[in-house]
């Protein structure tokens, strides 16, 4: 049992050694209390416990192909970080950490011991921030539920978008309510059970869909309880102002009994024969674990300075000091190089912003939450479209508690390639990085709506045309 675990406890540190640029990245989330990865350390913690209960390993041996296909593979998932980390795609490069493990194991020992890890493994992927990426969503499923609820309680409420409005005060479910905390703690709860337990495949699915469900159903039931204090107090009880520690309550009450009453099953002991370690494997395995952090340690090197792009050279449209705008248009501080606003006169402004690489570790494309301020703002639809052949996203807002409308048309601009997609201007850094392009710039263009928003459309579309036809003569 000891050698096997001190052997991937030397992978392990083989892995936080090769890729420590990304484990800094991590662990600045996980000593941050924030909705999502604030348990990241926990999620170690009982990982090694895991390892250690699943040793020794199961003994079996593969040949030289077998392990051969091994150490290939090894080797292609060091790449592909190295490749996500030049690019700046963070969240990729985290997520390969977990496959460079396994097949680092399945080289040292064997596929068979590799598989046999497998649940331990996968339980890392709650300390990744792979789950952030649901926040929106369970913010507006959190919203439907809630707003379906309360009109079905009779409280008089008129809900827009994430805003509840009641006759005392308003109440937003801000992105701390999505409820994102509850729902991955009670799958990481459900599925680090299963694995002590033992249970198949088949019924570990079943325990996590129930796991789920309650992580929603969880938050959902704060909200309400929180809208029906709210409106019952005048919206002067102290529990809407601070509301924290009621919700883990809440969580440890209806979580405890989901865990009390899951069935208990011993885990099956193997058998022996046990697999033993194999040195010269291990040795190898750790040494192809490096190719990726080597390579990403030679050709390292901080990028050339460009030229500004100058949006207005490119509109019709001069560029004023300060401009009202209808709609804030909110942007990362981090490689801005410049903003501005163009007055286009008709009813549009535009709003620009271009961000460039000064090192090697900087991003190209700095990471967009949202941008629009959804306390005041809710989009009411969204789609692509194309003008000139080039796609652009098309968007439709309204004012809170209002009947003021906005349309807002925006596209990016990385490295020279242009598109309407968050997720297609992410994959885009990876020509604009290996061609040496260092500038992305994004360009959003609003106009304030007099009725159903198809003229100001028609005047924005007609201003991208004008963009497009200027920088293709270019």
């Amino acid at each position: 049992m000891f050698k096997p675990f001190v052997g991937i406890l030397l992978i392990l540190l083989a892995l936080f050694i090769a890729y420590s640029s990304t484990f800094n990245v991590l662990y600045q989330r996980w000593i941050t209390f924030d909705e999502s990865l604030s348990h990241g350390l926990l999620i170690w913690v009982l990982f090694f416990y895991l390892i250690w209960i699943y040793c020794p390993l199961p003994k079996v041996e593969n040949n030289l192909a077998v392990k051969s296909v091994a150490i290939i593979l090894l080797v292609v998932c060091s790449l592909l970080w190295f490749l996500f980390n030049q690019i700046q795609i963070y969240i990729l490069a985290q997520v390969i950490l977990l496959p460079i493990l396994f097949f680092a194991i399945a080289a040292a020992y064997s596929f068979g011991s590799a598989i046999y890890l497998l649940g331990p493994i996968s339980f890392l992927l709650f300390a990744l921030p792979v789950w952030d990426h649901l926040n929106n969503l369970l913010l507006d499923l959190s919203s439907l539920v809630v707003g379906a609820v309360v009109h079905w309680m009779g409280i008089p409420a008129l809900v827009e978008g994430n805003n509840i409005l009641l006759p005392f005060g308003s109440m937003l479910i801000a992105d701390g309510c999505s409820g994102i905390r509850y729902f991955i703690v009670s799958i990481a709860i459900a599925y680090f059970l299963c694995c002590i337990n033992g249970y198949r495949w088949s019924h570990r699915l079943l325990v996590l869909v129930g796991a789920v469900l309650l992580g929603l159903l969880i938050n959902w039931i704060r909200i309400v309880i929180l809208v029906v204090v709210g409106y019952t107090s005048e919206m002067q009880s102290p529990l809407i102002a601070d509301h924290e520690y009621f919700g883990w309550g809440l969580f440890i009450v209806c979580c405890f009994p989901f865990m009390y009453f899951l069935p208990v099953v011993d885990r099956a002991k193997l058998a022996p024969p046990y697999a033993a370690v194999n040195v010269k494997g291990l040795a190898l395995a750790i040494i192809m674990l490096f190719a990726g952090a080597a390579l990403n340690v030679f050709l390292e090197y901080d990028p050339k300075a460009e030229a500004k792009i100058r949006v207005a050279d490119y509109l019709s449209c001069s560029l004023v000091e300060n401009r009202t705008q209808w709609m804030e248009v909110t942007v990362p501080s981090g490689g801005l190089i410049e903003q501005g606003v163009l007055d286009c006169n008709n009813n549009i402004v535009i709003h620009h912003a271009q961000y460039q690489r000064d090192k090697a570790n900087d991003r190209l494309m700095p990471y967009f939450a949202r941008l629009y301020n959804y306390d005041t703002w809710v989009l009411q639809s969204e789609s692509e479209q194309l003008f000139s052949g080039q796609a652009v996203n098309v968007q439709y807002f309204k004012r809170l508690n209002s009947s003021q409308k906005v349309v807002r048309l925006y596209w990016m601009d990385v490295g020279g390639y242009v598109t309407a997609s968050y997720w297609k201007a992410k994959l885009l850094q990876i020509p604009a990085r290996f061609s040496g392009k260092n500038v992305f710039s994004i360009v959003n263009m609003q106009a304030r709506c007099q009725s159903d928003c198809a003229q100001e459309t028609d005047q924005l579309a007609e201003e991208v045309r004008y963009w497009l036809d200027r920088k293709l003569e270019d």
